[in-house]
């Protein structure tokens, strides 16, 4: 099991949910990466991570954006 990281992608416009955007969790100490895409309503979680502190990143064609 083990740690996971949860959220939800909106557009700044309407406010609503935005679909198959590829969002990256990456563990700070180990670099490890994981990856899952948003569902229909823009919601994600990124499962199977170690305890720790990560930087997470969304990626919408080639375009990448740091979550804050």
């Amino acid at each position: 099991t083990g740690a996971s990281i949860s959220g939800k992608v909106t557009d700044s416009f309407d406010n609503q949910g935005v679909a198959g955007i590829t969002i990256i969790a990456t563990d700070e100490k180990t670099q490890f990466r994981n990856e899952t895409r948003t569902d229909e309503q823009g919601n994600y979680t990124v499962g199977g991570l170690a305890q720790g502190q990560f930087s997470v990143m969304a990626e919408i064609e080639n375009t990448v954006y740091r979550v804050t």
